[in-house]
């Protein structure tokens, strides 16, 4: 096939120079080469592997001629070093063995002849894209043009396979420098973003949940806040509503009287009409319910309305109005303080309605409010929250020296399979507060006891809660499931046009209760993940995040299951790993502490190297955690933990006693030390022992100030946050509301 080279002229060759010559056979430079039939030169484009052991026979060579020329080099190089991962270190096929990422390189498992033909091919497609657009230089646009072009070249192919042609690209420039091309497309490919995420590769599995921090944390502001705020005023109402009488059973004569002393009542009061929206039309409509509720009187017999309450009702409205203001309770509505000082009712009134923004709407969420903070700060599964039982909570102490301190403990169950177990666990004041209005809506409705088909004990959450009805038995519990997320979403739009709070993201259709309860056990295990957790729940501002900002929710949540924590844990720990690998490869000098030497050892005997630029899976960051069990990271540090540590903890590191940077255990990243150096400047200026920490940070970090001199508080920010998850990052970055 003749090669077309006129666009491409001018580039500059990217390895397409010959790096040995023909006299060097490469048979001697790959492992058991010497059993291929024919010799190997460089600067032919079919290398014959026949005779060589375990190679497909269909498939007896490396056909480098799709690879574009200038190209074509550059991967002869990296198959080579693949085959030998050796070569980056001896020299002997011409790469630069003093290069940074020689001794990682080095370090790599040789691959298979067969894995070099799917390599080979995966590069004929991706280089050649690369090569027709003339693209050296490549940035974020570029990126998103190869994207295309690759869908459309290949319009058949599954995201699984689009991701599987671009991904060697992160390969072969992870070794750019060892290839003597630092250069290398002008960055990281697709600018550091993980494959499977820019070609929308889906999640395995219909149970593999990802934590939405992003999501979850503006939801559960959403909640506490209505739990703090909105929940005595409905209190208060469906007591009204609870102390009414009943007579559901009396004629309709009777039931007709006790409405319409109700509403000869209001009308002497001199105020307008109670109003409601209808749901199909919108418009302002007398709100009668609130009428029959408080009256005792079954709606049922009024769905013709009498005549003679008609006239009341169309009297009031004609020379009064409807008003939203009032509901028909005749309570006051409670006033808040927003975030610009003004006090102002946070709804202007709740009528007994099913439909809008009504009383039951808010009864309803304060039921849906109450689960999520449970599952959230409790991480208890779907089946454990349903298990919850009616008097779950427990006081009790626990020892702290000669002081017993007092702590509220929850008693529940746990379902791991399907057997419930019984168990109890330390809940902080939100979740407290949960069960509480938990049981007063159950006392208000006075609601029968819904017994669990397994324990047999009375439930917690009732399905009456969640909407359903009392007689209801398709869900013994209420769930964190059908259309609870829309509740939260209308309350939530309500709210922020009375500038209570700022709007939710957008929602997806559903917000599943393992996604809830993972997001929870990740803000547990990584002290930076719950931080983030904490920015997206009260609006906080990214600056505490990256300073290291100790926010109200890493304080709340108590895990359920302790066992369940530890693989969160673990992913955590080996993510800092591979990432503080990725920085080195880099730029060697983004890690530094007196422990580097250390950190070294680790991440090459992890392979975090090489997993730096290549998918990992959960089972492999496990793996890495398991294997460093003396790997703990901090805020300001990663600990590899030794004899000789400053926090003088042989067991395990202590970060309220550490010293990074000095001591021998410590490893900063450069996200470490933009967290250190916004702490200093926190503490620039202030007395007393906050200037007494300032002196310590700049003892033991003489060489910070001068790192960051001329960086603004925001770059020390961005530094910090880069550090984190996408999805914590996204959390974190949630803009201070005012």
């Amino acid at each position: 096939m003749t090669e077309i080279t006129a666009r491409i002229h001018s580039l500059p060759l990217q390895g397409a120079a010959h790096r040995l010559d023909d006299s060097v056979d490469l048979r001697d430079l790959i492992p058991d080469g010497e059993s291929i039939t024919d010799p190997l030169r460089y600067s032919r484009d079919l290398w014959s592997f026949a005779g060589y052991p375990v190679v497909n026979q269909g498939i007896p060579s490396l056909d480098f001629t799709g690879i574009p020329a200038r190209w074509r080099g550059t991967v002869k190089d990296w198959i080579l070093l693949r085959l030998n991962p050796g070569l980056a270190e001896d020299g002997r096929s011409g790469l630069d063995t003093n290069a940074v990422m020689a001794g990682a390189a080095a370090a790599e498992r040789p691959i298979k002849p067969m894995s070099a033909v799917a390599y080979v091919l995966c590069f004929a497609v991706s280089l050649s894209i690369i090569d027709r657009n003339g693209w050296t230089s490549m940035s974020t646009k570029h990126w998103n043009a190869f994207a295309r072009a690759l869908r459309e070249q290949l319009p058949e192919a599954s995201p699984q396979t689009l991701a599987g042609y671009a991904r060697p690209l992160g390969n072969l420039w992870a070794v750019r420098d060892v290839l003597r091309l630092p250069q290398m497309f002008g960055g990281r490919p697709f600018d550091g973003r993980a494959v499977d995420t820019v070609f929308k590769v889906p999640t395995r599995g219909e149970n593999v949940e990802r934590p939405a921090p992003e999501l979850c944390g503006p939801v559960l502001g959403l909640c506490l806040w209505i739990l703090d705020h909105c929940a005595d005023d409905v209190f208060a109402r469906l007591g009204r509503l609870a102390a009414a009488p009943d007579l559901t059973g009396q004629s309709k004569r009777v039931q007709t009287a006790a409405v319409r002393k109700l509403l000869e009542d209001w009308e002497r009061s001199g105020r307008a009409l109670p109003a409601a929206v209808m749901p199909l039309t919108g418009q302002a409509s007398p709100a009668w319910a609130t009428f029959f509720k408080l009256a005792g009187v079954d709606h049922k017999v009024f769905k013709s309305r009498p005549t003679e309450l008609v006239r009341i009702v169309e009297r009031i409205r004609r020379e009064r109005g409807l008003s939203f203001d009032e509901d028909g309770f005749d309570l006051p509505v409670k006033q808040i303080i927003g975030p610009d000082g003004v006090s102002r009712p946070w709804i202007r009134g709740l009528p007994a309605t099913r439909y809008g923004l009504g009383l039951d709407h808010w009864a309803t969420v304060l039921g849906y409010a109450s689960a999520f903070v449970t599952t959230i700060f409790t991480t208890v599964r779907d089946r454990e929250l349903a298990a919850l039982p009616h008097d779950c909570l427990r006081p009790g102490t626990y020892e702290r020296g000669d002081l017993d301190v007092p702590v509220m403990r929850m008693r529940g169950y746990l379902v791991k399979n399907r057997t419930p177990t019984n168990a109890t666990w330390v809940v902080g004041e939100d979740v407290i507060r949960a069960v509480e209005v938990v049981h007063r809506l159950k006392e208000l409705y006075r609601l029968p006891p819904a017994l669990h088909p397994q324990t047999g004990e009375e439930l917690l959450f009732h399905p009456y809660l969640g909407g359903g009805s009392v007689e209801d038995r398709s869900a013994h519990s209420i769930q964190l499931a059908g259309p609870y997320l829309r509740r939260f979403e209308s309350s939530a739009e309500h709210l922020c046009a009375l500038g209570f709070m700022p709007p939710l993201p957008e929602m997806p259709k559903w917000l599943p209760h393992r996604t809830v309860r993972i997001t929870g056990i990740e803000a547990y295990a990584n002290q930076a993940w719950g931080d983030a957790l904490a920015a997206a729940q009260g609006h906080w501002s990214s600056r505490k995040v990256a300073e290291g900002y100790y926010g109200h929710l890493p304080n709340s949540v108590y895990i359920a299951d302790p066992e369940s924590i530890e693989e969160a844990r673990m992913i955590a720990t080996a993510q800092t790993l591979i990432d503080a690998a990725a920085q080195i490869a880099d730029d060697p000098g983004l890690v530094t502490g007196a422990g580097k030497d250390r950190f070294e050892v680790v991440l090459k005997d992890a392979d975090a190297h090489e997993l730096a630029n290549a998918p990992v899976t959960a089972r492999q960051l496990k793996k890495i955690a398991k294997a460093n069990p003396n790997v703990y990271v901090g805020e300001f540090t990663v600990c590899v933990h030794g004899p000789g540590g400053l926090c003088g903890n042989e067991a395990e590191a202590d970060f309220r006693l550490c010293r990074p940077n000095v001591c021998r255990n410590s490893a900063l990243t450069q996200g470490n030390r933009a967290r250190l150096e916004l702490r200093r400047r926190g503490l620039d200026g202030k007395p007393g022992v906050f200037e007494r920490s300032r002196r310590k940070i700049e003892a033991d970090a003489p060489e910070l100030q001068a790192e960051f001199e001329g960086r603004s508080d925001s770059d020390l920010r961005d530094l910090a946050l880069a550090e984190l998850p996408g999805r914590y990052a996204a959390a974190a970055r949630t803009k201070e509301w005012e």
